[in-house]
């Protein structure tokens, strides 16, 4: 499989995931649920009926949906007849909302898994493997909560398809997302704890602004015992992930020019804290910039401090962005909302936005 070489504990995640979720705000997994994740978690919903349907078990099952965040797929399972529906999540603000919503819900995570809850009958985790460090002693953690006869289901990110949905250079290297699965490395994982196939579908799932991404809907049946077979070995996926690679430094190497060409040199205020803009403040002319301040409009990191320099929210930029400083959007997704947004502020800074270069593209490569 591949993975990442963090230098990071598990501990250190278990500690981000408990206290800076980014479920807790508004945007995220629950009642506030976007319109594209509703569908996600809709499917995700269908493909446990499917999983449980196919092990010849009833909708009567126990199900636990560890890494529930607000309970959107549990809310989806409700929908699809499940009731007897069990969240766990290391943000207690997360198990408070889940709790709101009527369901059944404690503080944990996959190495503090609450002691009272017994077993269950079906386990999911959708969107928590990858985020995982010990992955081994994650699943050995499922393995202990599953019915004898029970099924683990799991949702990830389907690796070997990254190249096919590149919509921002190594957008799938990041700083949550420590492994990168294919079916195969997933089956071998699942073998070692005594876990057989009951369900393998690839699905094209929606994303944040009309994107797609694809996704591994999984389904295994506890058969009790460590099956005896030979590891699968798949090349195609080293070489899938080897022009995914290509493909992404190709495209941040074309944001690096457009800064270079655009953005005027001195103080800068940079719009986003995410991923990309990680990827900029250390790959490109960016990082030489001096960053006067950066504006996110998630609150959990209201107040915060990125790379030394405060984190504000976007009704503080006026504040924030005195002077000529020209606003850097480092954000390929939502640029145009962010535009209008700070052209209601009337401030006279000028506004820099990157453009998704065609050559990124897997098929130019």
């Amino acid at each position: 499989m591949v993975y990442a070489d963090t230098p990071a504990s598990q501990d250190a995640y278990n500690r981000y995931y408990a206290a800076q979720s980014s479920y807790q705000s508004p945007a995220g997994t629950g009642s506030a649920t976007p319109v594209w994740d509703l569908e996600r978690l809709a499917a995700a919903a269908k493909a446990i009926g499917r999983a449980v349907e196919n092990a010849g078990k009833s909708k009567d099952v126990t199900i636990c949906d560890i890494g529930c965040a607000n309970g959107g797929l549990l809310e989806a399972l409700r929908r699809e007849g499940f009731s007897n529906l069990t969240g766990i999540d290391p943000s207690a603000i997360c198990v408070a909302n889940t709790q709101d919503l009527g369901f059944r819900a404690k503080v944990g995570d996959l190495s503090n898994l609450p002691g009272d809850n017994g077993e269950f009958d079906v386990v999911v985790l959708t969107a928590v493997m990858e985020h995982v460090l010990d992955v081994r002693g994650a699943t050995a953690a499922v393995a202990r909560v599953c019915a004898a006869d029970g099924i683990v289901f799991l949702e990830v990110p389907d690796a070997v398809e990254y190249e096919n949905f590149l919509h921002a250079p190594f957008q799938d290297f990041n700083t949550e997302h420590i492994n990168h699965f294919s079916r195969a490395a997933l089956r071998n994982l699942m073998r070692q704890f005594g876990f057989t196939v009951v369900l393998e579908e690839s699905h094209t799932l929606p994303g944040a602004g009309g994107l797609r991404m694809a996704s591994l809907f999984t389904g295994y049946a506890n058969t009790g015992a460590s099956v005896a077979e030979d590891w699968e070995h798949n090349e195609s996926f080293r070489e899938s992930i080897e022009r995914y690679i290509l493909a992404s430094s190709i495209f941040l190497s074309s944001l690096d020019r457009q800064l270079r060409e655009t953005l005027p040199a001195g103080d800068v205020v940079v719009y986003g804290t995410g991923q990309l803009a990680m990827k900029l403040l250390k790959e490109t002319v960016l990082g030489e910039r001096r960053i006067t301040a950066f504006v996110d409009g998630n609150p959990v990191k209201a107040g915060q401090r990125f790379g030394g320099v405060p984190v504000v929210l976007p009704e503080d930029l006026r504040e924030t962005a005195g002077g000529a400083a020209p606003i850097l959007i480092t954000t390929l997704l939502h640029a145009d909302g962010i535009r209008q947004r700070i052209a209601g502020l009337g401030l006279p800074n000028p506004v820099f936005s990157l453009q998704v270069p065609a050559a990124s593209s897997p098929a130019s490569v």
